[in-house]
Parts: structure tokens; C-alpha cells; sequence
């Protein structure tokens, strides 16, 4: 297949032009027939500016970015991702550069555009980099198709990022929330909201995992976690594609046994089992629980404490007691051990042990 090259009108020379010829005689007539209609240097104004070209990019069913993707792996993109995709879009990407002809958004553009949300202050580090990376694949892919002539975004960096710490509750804040007798008197009697965070704290499972478990994959003794459930794409793989199997000590058996006598199929559900809880009703439960139990919303914004907390805590709790990392991770669905120690927030109550030593040792002197 012959291709040929040109400079634009900006001096930057274009990727390669296919010809759709894969003759010399064929090519030299194409060729020819272009320079006759002046028509070798493509027309770049078609493209339109950055809000024109990406008018239908992550809305579903309408962004041919995202039939690609799914055209070559039916699980590349969910729902959920393309939805935050496109917010981004249309709150950070379009306001800055909607206006500007596609293939003149430059490499200081984009850097003025960085630094200006720094300097507002009202972005944090992630949702920058999470634009940025969207700028990325919209203006490479714009690239890769040949609609401008380079990628400004290529030699751009991310930003360091000040990653959020994540605490965990204590042992006896974990007591306090979820013993037998706080399921009245925390809970409000609430099944489902006590069971799934009872469940969360003794299996470290995530809430899309724990949204996911429905009557068949409950068998008393453990869970078999092969889905995750999400409000868009309803069930959809686990985060690593990888299936387990999770154990469930009794006491927490025995309260799933009673929401399997109350549902149809989704065990943590409001409406019989037709669809999982919604994760901002998971969400102002735990809260309101924490706060009965003295832990106010300043102080666990403080301590960065969330229903994911629970993961950590288990994580944490099943390290201090000395389980093998790779029976940890196979519970957890955790693949690395890095992965394994970013999730372990060890502290004064974890080191019984080493204070033991330590008075032993202190005291031999």
C-alpha cells in the first residue's frame, strides 16, 4: 500500500496519508489527480475544535473509541468508567480547551492548564492526573488515527500525586460497631446493613465483591467471589479477572443464612434480592454508625476512615496474627505482596508482642 507525506500549513508534517493504491502506476495517477484538485494537503479545519471532535467520545453506544476497545476485549471498558470518563470531559477538559482547533492544543497549553488548577486549589492531585490521562488517550488516539499531525500530550507528565492514607478501626471500635448486641442498638436491627459490614470486616471482600454475592454462591462455610456487582454494567468480572473462594467464620454464617431466607437472589438487598443496595445507602449507614459510637465525621475525615476501611482492617488484623501472605492474598484477591503491605496500617494495638520483647529485654539488663 502506497502512503505519502506533506507539511501542513502550520509547517508540521503529517503522519502518513494512505493512498489506497498498491501499484507504482496506480499511486502516480492517485497522486496526480490529488495535486490537479489541490487537495494533497489534507483540509485540517474538517477536524474541528477539541468540544466538536470529542462531542460523542465516552457516552455508550455512541463513541467509536469505545467500540474499538470492546470490539478487541468485551470487558476493555464498563459503564461506570466511560460515566466518570466523560464527567471529566465535560467539567475539566472542554471548559480549557473546547474552543481550541484540535490540532493547535499545544504541549504550553496544556502545562498553562496543569498549573492553573494547582493554582486554584480546588482540584486535588488525582482528579488533575485522572483529566490529564483522559486528555491523553482522546489527543493520542486523535494522533494514532491520523486527525492531527502529533500528540501534544506525549511529553507531558503526570503529576506527583499525595496519595490519601487510609486508616483502619480498632479492635475495639470493631467490637463496639459489630457485636450481637449493637445490631440493635447501632444498627437499628438492620440485617442487611449489620451483615454486610460484618461480613466486610471478617472477609476483607470488596463492596462490588460483596454486592456480587448472591444465594448460589453462599454454600455456608465460605463465598465463591466470581463477580463483582456495579449499578451500570451489573455483573461484571472480579477487579483481577480471577475467581476465589473466601471462608465465613459462623457467626457471620449464620446472619447470611437469614438474608437467604429473605431474598431471591442478591443476599445484601433491600428489594428481596432484585438488585444489591445502592453504595451511598452502604455509605451514610456506616457513618451513622461510626458516629454512634463516638467517631464524628471530623475525626474520620481525619483518620481517613471509609467502608473500604474494612478491607484494610482485615488485611492488617490477618498480617499482625502471622497468615502467610499467600494465603492473605488469596482470600483478599490481592496479587503482589506490594499490593498486600499497602493495605497493612499497622499500630500500637498490632505490637503486643514486640512491647512483650521488648520488656523482656529491657528487663535482662
Amino acid at each position: 500500500m502506497y502512503y505519502y507525506r506533506t507539511y501542513d500549513e502550520n509547517g508540521n508534517r503529517t503522519p502518513g496519508i494512505s493512498t489506497g493504491t498498491s501499484t507504482k502506476k496506480d499511486f502516480l495517477a492517485h497522486m496526480s489527480r490529488l495535486i490537479k484538485q489541490d487537495a494533497l494537503i489534507p483540509d485540517r479545519r474538517k477536524i474541528g475544535t477539541f468540544a466538536e471532535y470529542t462531542e460523542s467520545w465516552w457516552i455508550w453506544d455512541a463513541c467509536p473509541y469505545i467500540a474499538r476497545q470492546l470490539a478487541r476485549n468485551a470487558s476493555a471498558i464498563t459503564r461506570e468508567y466511560a460515566k466518570s470518563r466523560r464527567s471529566e470531559l465535560s467539567s475539566h477538559l472542554i471548559p480549557a480547551f473546547g474552543t481550541t482547533r484540535l490540532d493547535a492544543i499545544t504541549p504550553g497549553m496544556i502545562e498553562e492548564w496543569i498549573l492553573s488548577m494547582k493554582k486554584a486549589g480546588t482540584r486535588s492531585d488525582a482528579t488533575i492526573n485522572h483529566a490529564l490521562k483522559n486528555l491523553k488517550k482522546i489527543l493520542g488516539e486523535a494522533c494514532r488515527l491520523g486527525d492531527i499531525p502529533s500528540d501534544p500530550t506525549a511529553s507531558i507528565s503526570l503529576i506527583h500525586e499525595q496519595r490519601k492514607v487510609r486508616g483502619i478501626l480498632t479492635l475495639e471500635e470493631m467490637k463496639k460497631l459489630l457485636s450481637d448486641e449493637a445490631f440493635g442498638t447501632i444498627w437499628d436491627s438492620h440485617l442487611v446493613h449489620y451483615a454486610i459490614n460484618l461480613t466486610a470486616a471478617a472477609t476483607g471482600m470488596r463492596q462490588s465483591e460483596l454486592l456480587g454475592v448472591t444465594k448460589e454462591r453462599f454454600h455456608g462455610t465460605h463465598i465463591d467471589v466470581t463477580t463483582v456487582y456495579r449499578p451500570l454494567s451489573k455483573e461484571k468480572s472480579t477487579k483481577t479477572n480471577r475467581p476465589r473462594i473466601v471462608p465465613v467464620p459462623g457467626r457471620v454464617a449464620q446472619y447470611l443464612e437469614l438474608l437467604c431466607q429473605q431474598t431471591n437472589k442478591y443476599l445484601f438487598s433491600i428489594d428481596t434480592g432484585t438488585t444489591p443496595l445502592a453504595g451511598n445507602s452502604i455509605t451514610r449507614s456506616f457513618y451513622r454508625a461510626l458516629e454512634r459510637i463516638g467517631i464524628e465525621a471530623e475525626e474520620r475525615k481525619t483518620r481517613g476512615i471509609v467502608f473500604h476501611s474494612w478491607r484494610h482492617f482485615f488485611n492488617t488484623y490477618c498480617r499482625s496474627d502471622n497468615l502467610a501472605d499467600a494465603k492473605l492474598q488469596a482470600i483478599t484477591g490481592h496479587t503482589t505482596t506490594k499490593m498486600t503491605e499497602n493495605y497493612t496500617k499497622f499500630d500500637m494495638q498490632h505490637f503486643k508482642e514486640v512491647i512483650e520483647l521488648q520488656e523482656r529485654l529491657i528487663g535482662e539488663l
